[in-house]
This record gives structure tokens, sequence and C-alpha cells, in this order.
């Protein structure tokens, strides 16, 4: 099977490619500085203009998206571009391909929590106003999958929360974290072999790919530090009604794994099991050889690796 992962030099984008480039031919295009990433081929196309590809590809895992919140809000003609006109300029190169669509928890207002897949989404700022829009776009053979992710960083010039935490409390550094935001959060790696799990399947709909678990940030932060044998008393808990954020932020986006949990026979993985993945790959020498590895324009790897280019 012919796969296309979009976003691959992304914190989620990047270990989907490598999951699914060991089980497929896979394909990759990337934003910004391409990263080097084994097994695959860069397919160097633009998803905010119309495509015209020389190929067909079997699966679409559409992992790319703009996704800082307060941007999208400064910026909604980028943001609906991006994440909205991209998705429609995919389906329409790729009109046969089936597609992993990946969205967000923050489709909801966060009044309630605990959302299922069947709960009416109420989305309260342009970032999740052009991701909920996109999801109506897609035929009824795909797979949407909200999550929330968390995990490491390709790009040396972009850090995920997680990773900011642990480097402030190595340096012995508070950490402000709010105690009022709430979430069902999953390490990258694991939304990945879901993802794959899915896929095997040929799960189609709409599914809630989250953690097990629904934590605020602050109590995130606490097992960032169990899990690191790092000092908890630096975390400090604040609350969102004391910051005035450019776009709105909803209280309560966790999302309900009932129906994933019953399907694969087993719950999603925990907060302290998510982390300890996270650690795992952040320690990694893998990790530590790749992050900063760029691709040239010819397709070699600044750093002495080689890779192979498609242009369409």
């Amino acid at each position: 099977m012919r796969t296309l992962i979009t976003g691959a030099n992304g914190m989620l984008g990047h270990r989907m490619a490598l999951e699914f480039a060991a089980r497929f031919d896979t394909l990759v295009t990337q934003y910004g500085e391409p990263t080097y990433i084994p097994g695959c081929r860069d397919l160097f196309i633009d998803i905010t203009k119309p495509i015209i590809p020389s190929f067909q590809v079997d699966l679409v895992v559409h992992t790319a998206a703009l996704t800082d919140v307060d941007y999208c809000q400064k910026h909604w003609e980028e943001a609906w571009l991006v994440n909205f006109d991209g998705t429609k300029n995919l389906l329409k190169a790729f009109p046969e391909a089936r597609f992993v669509y990946i969205s967000t928890d923050f489709v909801f207002d966060g009044v309630s929590g605990n959302y299922s897949e069947n709960a009416l989404p109420h989305p309260i700022n342009v970032y999740a106003k052009s991701k909920y829009a996109a999801e109506q776009l897609l035929p009824d053979n795909s797979l949407i999958v909200r999550t929330c992710i968390f995990g490491n960083n390709l790009q040396s010039n972009k850090e995920s929360l997680p990773e900011k935490i642990v480097k402030k409390l190595q340096k012995n550094q508070p950490v402000s974290l709010f105690s009022d935001l709430f979430s069902t959060p999953l390490y990258t790696g694991c939304l990945t072999k879901l993802v794959l799990q899915a896929v095997e399947r040929n799960l189609t709909g709409i599914w809630n790919l989250a953690g097990a678990q629904r934590v605020s940030k602050y109590e995130m932060g606490l097992k960032l530090a169990e899990v690191y044998g790092l000092n908890p008393n630096l975390i400090i808990p604040i609350s969102v009604n004391d910051f005035q954020f450019e776009a709105p932020r909803p209280r309560d986006v966790s999302l309900n794994t009932t129906k994933i949990s019953a399907t694969f026979g087993h719950p999603p993985p925990t907060v302290a099991e998510s982390l300890k993945c996270f650690k795992e790959e952040q320690e990694s020498e893998y990790q530590k050889s790749i992050v900063g590895r760029k691709i040239g324009s010819s397709g070699t790897i600044v750093g002495g690796f080689s890779g192979n280019t498609i242009r369409t």
C-alpha cells in the first residue's frame, strides 16, 4: 500500500512516517526545512495550492496543520488556507485514496468535558473552527481522529510543553501551569500505534483516540516531574482566569475513550504510561541523532545522509 504522510517533520507526522514506512511504501510532505526521515521519500508539494500529482496513493494520513491557537486567531486567513483549503486540495488531488484526518479536541467548547464521538462540536476559536470545517469535507470512508497530543520535536527551534517543562525543572527553575484547563493527552508514538491499528481494522468515521485520563496541565506537570525524578515543588498552579489570550480557550476538552477501548479490548495509555514513552524516545540515540538534521535542496541530508525525493 502506498501511503502519503503530510506534515512529516512535525511532532506527530514524524512518528507517523517512521511507523508507516516500516510497513508500507511511504511518501511524505514537509513544511519549511525538510528533515531526514529514514525509509520515506519526500514529495515536494504545497498543500495550500491546487495539486496536480503524477501518481496516486492508497492512503493519506493528513497531520499537517497550523496549530498555534493564538497565531491562528490573529492570522485567520492563513489558518483557513492551511487547515481548510489544504485539506480540500489533498482530497481533490487524491480522490481514490482513503483519508486519515488528524483533528483536535478543540472542536468542543469545553463546557462539559468527557465528550463522546456523538457529542455536538461547538468550536470557539479560529483554529478549532478551521479544523472542524475540514472534518466536514471528508468522505464517509475516512477516519477522523480527535485527539490531544504531546511529543518530541524534530526541529530544533520548536518545543512541546513537556519538553519545555523538563528543561526548566532540570535547571531548577519554577514552572507555572494551569490547574483549570483539562484534556486527555496522549504521546504521539502511542497515538501512531492506535492509528495503525485503526487503519488495519478499516475503521471509519469519528474516533476519539486520546489518553485514558482527564488531567489539568498542572497535574500533567506533576506526573512529568515524577517520571523524570525532578522536583515537583517547582511546579506552580495558576488559573486561566488570570491571563488574556488572543484566542479563547475551552476549559475542559477531555474526550471519552469508551468506544476505542471496547473496540481494541483495552483502554488507551494513561498519562504516566504516555510520559514514560515520551521520556524513552527523548533519551534515545535516534532522537539525539536526528534533531536538526535537514535535507538540502538536492535531497542530500546536511550531515552526510541521503534521501530519495519526488517532485510533482
